[in-house]
């Protein structure tokens, strides 16, 4: 597992995934949306078909309160949450693993990811005592989400 210690030691390239996932789950469940007719507000799938594609890369999974995209092309996979207001972005440790060990452009990040869950949820868990995170609440709950990235000054 990841250590306390090392997730701090790689703390921006964290942040900037979260942000990352943050978009990218937000854009396509935003594209899904309009492309089924679907309220940005949903908090279930519901009578929707579960699976789907949405274009040439992109494929989807409703499950719960959760919708999985997976990218034909890439392997990439992000998970859209439900029931926060139209904010898909929401971390879950699992999920979260899962995305750094997938996505091209934290390789490096991902490589220290062994367990999706257990590891996602120590990088969590140093976002959240570093200020990198805003809490927010849903239908079913609460979550986090990532805060922008502070632009650097010269």
């Amino acid at each position: 597992m990841i250590s306390p210690a090392v997730a701090l030691e790689h703390l921006e390239e964290c942040h900037a995934a979260a942000w990352c996932y943050r978009g990218l789950a937000t854009e396509l469940m935003g594209r899904l949306c309009v492309k089924l007719e679907l309220p940005e507000t949903l908090d279930h799938w519901g009578p929707h078909s579960q699976t789907g594609v949405l274009d040439e890369q992109w494929a989807y999974f409703f499950h719960g309160l959760h919708c999985g995209f997976g990218s034909k092309i890439t392997g990439q996979y992000v998970e859209a949450s439900l029931g926060f207001q139209g904010e898909f972005g929401v971390l879950d440790p699992g999920f979260f693993g899962r995305f750094l060990q997938r996505e091209p452009g934290f390789a490096a990040l991902g490589r220290l990811v062994e367990n999706d869950f257990y590891d996602g949820k120590i990088l969590l868990d140093v976002l959240e005592r570093e200020a990198r995170l805003t809490r927010i609440e849903g239908t079913h709950g609460s979550g986090w989400v990532a805060r922008e990235p502070q632009k650097k000054t010269a």
